[in-house]
């Protein structure tokens, strides 16, 4: 296994605490923005139940169901398409801040939208 040496398991450690901040922060953002645009409760859970504090595991598992398909001929892009994105979705990239087109640019740079 490759974490025989301490700077591995400390590598993977940083690693692991760089996503639990991404995840808090995340988090923190949604329910930021809910408070100040007053929605009390979104529809995140199973059957559609109320939250009034979305988890990172509720807003992960609401975006199950959306679909990007790119279509290439010859190493560029001819088509893309995006379904099931539906208006709570739109919701929550709308809280977290985060552009809808974003999803339509997903290819080379995709992580570029938060540098605009």
């Amino acid at each position: 296994m490759f974490l025989k040496t301490p700077q591995p398991v400390e590598a993977m450690l940083c690693l692991y605490v760089i996503a639990l901040m991404l995840i808090s922060l995340i988090e923190r953002r949604i329910r930021l923005q809910m408070q100040e645009q007053q929605i009390e409760r979104l529809p995140l859970r199973p059957a559609g139940m109320q939250t009034k504090k979305p988890t990172w595991r509720t807003i992960v598992d609401s975006f199950h169901g959306v679909h990007l398909a790119t279509i290439e001929r010859s190493g560029k892009v001819v088509q893309t398409t995006l379904k099931g994105l539906s208006d709570l979705r739109k919701q929550v990239l709308e809280l977290l801040q985060v552009p809808i087109t974003t999803y339509a640019g997903l290819g080379d740079g995709w992580w570029q939208f938060a540098l605009e």
